[in-house]
């Protein structure tokens, strides 16, 4: 369930015309890696709350990038606020962060929660035609925009 919803989420973010690359994990497995294409969104599954026949799960999306902080919080704060009018989600909670990774990253996230009927299917990506020469999928999961 939450691969698919997640897979989902990811192919909208590396579609958006200024992200360079989108992946899922804790934010921290990526410090310190030069291999990162800036922006950046990174996906991290915060949890799941399970109530009846209706599953909600809270998914952290972050937007990263290495301009100067007020350049790049305006320029993630549109990506964001993009992707999630593609996932028509209009209220959301935008924080702002900056990281010290290997280099100085400033961006925003947002906790943005979707709640799914158990039993029922969710689009897989597969749906989707990306499996074409404007993707490279790394060997991890792991998209890359060539």
């Amino acid at each position: 369930m939450i691969q698919a919803l997640i897979d989902k989420i990811k192919f909208q973010s590396i579609s958006h015309p200024l992200v360079n690359m989108a992946s899922v994990g804790d934010i921290s497995i990526f410090d310190n890696k030069a291999t990162i294409a800036y922006p950046y969104v990174n996906l991290d599954v915060v949890s799941c709350l399970r109530k009846d026949f209706i599953k909600t799960y809270t998914i952290r999306i972050y937007v990263c990038d290495r301009n100067e902080p007020y350049i790049a919080y305006n320029k993630t704060e549109l990506i964001l606020t993009e992707i999630l009018e593609q996932l028509d989600i209009f209220n959301i909670n935008i924080k702002f962060f900056n990281n010290d990774f290997q280099d100085i990253v400033n961006g925003v996230y947002a906790d943005v929660q979707f709640q799914v009927p158990i039993g029922c299917a969710i689009e897989s990506i597969f749906d989707y035609n990306l499996f074409n020469d404007t993707f490279i999928i790394l060997e991890n999961g792991d998209y890359l925009i060539q």
